[in-house]
């Protein structure tokens, strides 16, 4: 979660004080609706008993000139435009289990006493019918390249979690993320009925 430097919020805990004193007040920008920024929010909202309002844009390049132009109070973003944007922007937390060696002075949701552990997965996908020897072969390319030294390190300064996940590991993620997805939605009622 990210301010302008010239926020108020210093802190994670400045920005829930005000929330809870202010509910609805605080907007936070994302990328997307029903998206992890948007999950994350949510799951601040429930974990910190706050309203903040969710203001979802077209991606991360929209989100990102809405909070610089004083448009939304904070972004939930990605630990990327942290980085590239640390001249500009104050990370308050993010939602690893443990601090980034990027972002050092930076906190986690759960050393401030929210357990929030969220991100932005990506993968690759083949159609159902992809033969078990072709998903083998791609998948087998794609650790590979995960595992290379330039790769893991560029993916690293860039704020990205460097994990490979082969296809059964992949399926249970997200199983398992749509089941925790569905349950949220649900109690904040946003699921369509």
């Amino acid at each position: 979660m990210v301010v302008r430097n010239d926020s108020p919020f210093k802190t994670l805990k400045d920005l829930v004080d005000f929330a809870k004193e202010n509910p609805g007040v605080v907007t936070a920008g994302g990328s997307g609706s029903s998206s992890a920024n948007e999950m994350g929010v949510l799951l601040l909202n429930k974990a910190a008993d706050i309203k903040m309002t969710y203001i979802p844009f077209t991606g991360s390049g929209a989100a990102t000139p809405a909070l610089l132009g004083g448009h939304v109070g904070s972004l939930m973003t990605y630990s990327t435009m942290a980085i590239q944007y640390k001249d500009k922007f104050r990370a308050l937390a993010i939602m690893s289990e443990e601090r980034m060696e990027v972002l050092p002075d930076v906190p986690t949701f759960k050393e401030l006493g929210y357990d929030i552990v969220e991100g932005a997965y990506r993968g690759a996908a083949a159609p159902p019918a992809t033969a078990d020897e072709t998903v083998k072969y791609l998948a087998d390319a794609f650790e590979k390249v995960m595992k290379e030294p330039d790769v893991m390190q560029k993916m690293k300064e860039n704020g990205f979690k460097s994990e490979f996940l082969g296809p059964d590991a992949s399926a249970a993620l997200i199983k398992q993320k749509v089941a925790e997805y569905t349950v949220l939605l649900g109690e904040m009622g946003l699921l369509k009925k």
